[in-house]
């Protein structure tokens, strides 16, 4: 979505057989974000995967922005978000209840976290 200047939202939306989580990614033109994830807010709800009411509100058109993988800072694609002016406001680490999978493919790898009961490490 990033070398197509799109707008993305990856929508949690079941299991596969062997009971990994899958996904489905809903995506439109460049700064479409309210309304794609009103949609993905839907999705969610009608997939009974509905996220916690949300804490703040935003009042400005910037958003604040969690990445993980070759966005990060110093990584491969972080020229992707500086490039727009992005900055780093905040480090952090994942909670213990995920673990941190390298996907296949890459370069650049790309991460994957699977939420667990035990193994979880803060990465």
């Amino acid at each position: 979505m990033n070398l197509l200047d799109c707008t993305a939202a990856a929508v949690p939306s079941g299991f596969t057989g062997n009971g990994l989580p899958c996904r489905v990614t809903l995506f439109g033109r460049a700064f479409t974000d309210p309304y794609l994830l009103s949609v993905a807010d839907g999705l969610q709800h009608l997939q009974g995967f509905a996220a916690p009411a949300p804490t703040v509100v935003a009042r400005s058109d910037r958003a604040r922005l969690v990445v993980c993988g070759a966005h990060l800072e110093g990584l491969a694609l972080n020229w992707q978000l500086t490039l727009r002016g992005e900055r780093m406001i905040e480090s952090t680490f994942s909670s213990p209840d995920y673990q941190l999978y390298a996907l296949a493919g890459g370069p650049p790898f790309r991460p994957g976290m699977v939420r667990v009961k035990d193994g979880g490490v803060l990465a």
